[in-house]
């Protein structure tokens, strides 16, 4: 579906500053206090800093979806009820407004926030009558018009507000108090990173380990009867906030740096997450998947990094459970795409983070014009890694297997630019959820005909593990503080 565009009335004002003695969680830490807001951060291999982060507090309206309401608060704090759905609302705030130019900037504005895993129910037909403990919304976003970008290669950071072309004595008000913004607030203090190798939590599982391995055992009769090739099944684990959910970012910012680093306030929601895996993003008309599967630890050495690099292209179950999902992602692209633009351009690479390594395949294809960013995230959600193949029969397995709804795991972290040009979305997964002073992480093992169900299981908890050490850290950091009000995600 696409939308003709409002006229081009609006501009996006800017002001470049120098950013030599400011980093993004340093700035960022100072505006916690104002309610709505996001960081978004990159890094590369888990080795280097992505070129740009995004930061964005005051967002000119919160958009909260829950059944099948969207629930909006603008700026003003006045609040209403929008007739539609929030893709509804994405295509008429967001899609259908024109795009200011700024082609070196990575975002010009637009909406940020998160699809949790339900909103399958919109493109798919599955049910949404799961019981939801977490209490979380389905999907949440706010439209931004003000925000900021670091640019890491150049030491710069760069305010910007979106407003009329004939408003400019406002727009260098509004930039006036968002220069000023950087050095107010409380300062954060140094967190302890020695405390790391020490941290431990013992959060409770939402599933019994029993429970766990016979929906796994279940699954593994639905593959042996044909009516899948492979389901991620999922199990969640939580515990009480005990500290600042600011502090499990800057822990999990330390410990398993991403490619989409993300810390979301909405509300009375916050997501803090690191996640490795792209969902699809559009760059005008082209699409864009890039399936992971396939893991191997890091070696101590160089020579051991390559061993291992070698032994896991040579492992031809890792392979299989490749093939089969960058199939899926060809398959999705090819709904949206025109005939013949689906390619393979990039094949099986090793992909290096800190702590993993992953294979890597890249798909691409070209847009068809009666097509737009709406349609593309409906052909490719969710993610074959996160749901299973083939998709459908497998996201009606998980409805089956698993207790309760996945909330935002699984769904997808974002941003839409204005004019729908630009589409970034990262898998949500190695997230936590905050929400009603708990903390929420979620994890799933890849279910196949020959997979133990201990096992699957001790995937589960070592990769929510890694997520808590995090938040062990970071209440090693709120006990080292002095006694201070934590954020418990309870603030509108």
């Amino acid at each position: 579906m696409v939308l003709t565009q409002t006229e081009p009335d609006s501009h996006l004002y800017r002001r470049t500053l120098s950013a030599d003695c400011l980093t993004p969680p340093a700035v960022f830490a100072r505006l916690l206090e104002q309610g709505d807001c996001f960081l978004l951060e990159s890094a590369e291999g888990g080795e280097r800093w992505g070129r740009f982060s995004i930061l964005a507090i005051s967002p000119a309206c919160r958009a909260v979806s829950k059944g099948s309401a969207t629930h909006l608060v603008h700026r003003d704090g006045s609040e209403e009820v929008f007739s539609g759905d929030i893709l509804q609302w994405l295509r008429q705030q967001v899609i259908a407004q024109p795009a200011p130019k700024a082609d070196d900037l990575p975002f010009a504005g637009g909406a940020v926030g998160f699809f949790g895993y339900q909103l399958v129910s919109h493109f798919e037909g599955i049910p949404a009558d799961l019981p939801d403990p977490v209490g979380a919304p389905e999907s949440a976003f706010l439209l931004v018009d003000r925000f900021m970008v670091f640019d890491n290669l150049r030491g710069t950071l760069t305010c910007c507000v979106r407003l009329p072309k004939d408003e400019s004595s406002e727009a260098q008000k509004v930039l006036d108090g968002m220069e000023r913004s950087l050095y107010k607030g409380n300062a954060a203090a140094a967190m302890n990173l020695d405390a790391v190798d020490t941290a431990h939590v013992s959060p409770e599982a939402q599933t019994t380990q029993a429970d766990f391995e016979a929906a796994v055992s279940q699954a593994k009769e639905y593959i042996l009867t044909g009516d899948i090739f492979q389901v991620v099944l999922s199990q969640r684990f939580s515990k009480d906030l005990a500290c600042s959910p600011f502090d499990i970012y800057r822990a999990v910012r330390y410990i398993n740096p991403s490619p989409y680093l993300f810390y979301l306030h909405i509300g009375d929601t916050i997501l803090v997450g690191s996640s490795p895996e792209i969902l699809v993003r559009k760059d005008g008309d082209k699409a864009i998947v890039r399936p992971i599967a396939g893991t191997r630890p890091r070696g101590k050495s160089a020579d051991e990094d390559a061993a291992l690099a070698e032994e896991l292209l040579a492992d031809t179950k890792e392979l299989a459970e490749h093939v089969m999902l960058v199939d899926l992602g060809r398959n999705d692209l090819g709904r949206v795409c025109e005939y013949g633009t689906v390619q393979l351009t990039e094949s099986m690479a090793i992909e290096r983070y800190s702590h993993v390594m992953h294979i890597v395949s890249q798909v691409e294809g070209k847009l068809r014009a009666d097509t737009d960013a709406i349609d593309l995230l409906a052909a490719t959600f969710p993610a074959g890694t996160v749901s299973g193949a083939p998709k459908v029969r497998a996201m009606q397995i998980i409805h089956e297997l698993e207790p309760v709804a996945r909330g935002p795991y699984a769904g997808c972290v974002g941003y839409l630019g204005y004019g729908g040009e630009r589409m970034d979305t990262a898998i949500a997964i190695r997230t936590a959820v905050i929400h009603g002073g708990r903390v929420h992480i979620q994890a799933g093992a890849g279910i196949v005909a020959d997979s133990v169900p201990r096992n699957e299981h001790i995937e589960c908890v070592n990769k929510a593990s890694a997520m808590f050490r995090a938040v062990a850290l970071a209440e090693a950091q709120q006990q080292h503080n002095a006694p201070s009000d934590i954020e418990d995600g309870q603030q509108s």
